[in-house]
């Protein structure tokens, strides 16, 4: 078994890395795709739990995925990692 990080982002990824084969079994590919853990951009006070940027939106054409730093549930993150 993989020695799961200590860093969110190094975290955030991990968990992609860990459910891909799950979605390749079903089908679907998995493109590659930077995390990051931050405050969406809507509000600080609202209530989105991540935002997802498509690759027009990246100047190096990942898609991105930012998850609220306030999720606390590794179970969660991990969810919205996927």
């Amino acid at each position: 078994m993989a020695t799961i990080p200590l860093t969110r982002e190094a975290w955030l990824l991990f968990a992609v890395d860990a459910v891909a084969p799950i979605f390749q079994e079903k089908g679907f590919g998995v493109p590659r795709v930077r995390v990051s853990c931050a405050i969406p951009s809507t509000s600080v006070r609202g209530s989105a739990v991540g935002q997802c940027w498509g690759r027009s939106m990246s100047e190096d054409r990942f898609p991105r995925k930012s998850i609220r730093k306030l999720i606390n549930a590794n179970d969660e993150r991990f969810a919205l990692a996927a």
